[in-house]
């Protein structure tokens, strides 16, 4: 599928997430295509509270050539939905999508995209939207195995494990000046 048609179909999906119809009687043909659609693993966030800009993640192929996407969607005034940029993972599998309210950039939310790479090997990268309301990827981290923790005082940590020779060791990160910090995991 080519980069124009797996906008367009990401652009479907979101306007059937934005859009979805309550009763069942009343599911559009285009539903009915997406369930016989190749896409796996659909994933939404919204990055505001308003639902103007929202992230879409989906993955597609087969489990020989998959790969995995990253749409962000805007709302227009008149109600259209528009895709504005995306970006793809080769090889990649089951992205994840986390915004993150805490961690701010330009004053709004980060978002952070989690995809499978093999059988032991994750991948996070974390999103702003600059000034300009655009996407941008700020850091990204790949490992063993990925997971979050709240720490004693409340705030959100990743925390990235890499393997060693006969265990998994940790390293917490939080968000600090506007980049990854290294914290404590014990706290």
């Amino acid at each position: 599928m080519n980069k124009k048609n797996t906008l367009r179909l990401a652009g479907a999906l979101a306007s059937l997430l934005i859009f979805s119809c309550p009763a069942a009687e009343n599911i559009p043909d285009a539903v009915n295509q997406l369930m016989a659609s190749p896409v796996r693993n659909l994933s939404q966030a919204d990055n505001d509270a308003e639902g103007t800009a929202r992230w879409v993640a989906w993955e597609e192929g087969t489990p020989d050539a998959r790969t995995s996407h990253l749409a962000l969607f805007e709302k227009q005034n008149n109600g259209n939905i528009q895709p504005v940029w995306s970006t793809a993972w080769p090889d990649a599998w089951a992205p994840s999508l986390l915004v993150l309210q805490e961690w701010r950039w330009h004053n709004q939310p980060l978002l952070a995209v989690t995809v499978q790479f093999g059988a032991a090997a994750e991948q996070i990268d974390i999103y702003g939207l600059n000034e300009n309301n655009r996407p941008q990827r700020l850091t990204g981290k790949t490992a063993a195995s990925i997971s979050w923790k709240v720490n004693t005082a409340g705030q959100r940590l990743l925390v990235v494990y890499e393997a060693k020779p006969t265990v998994l060791k940790a390293t917490c990160y939080g968000w600090q000046d506007n980049k990854l910090a290294v914290k404590s995991c014990d706290d």
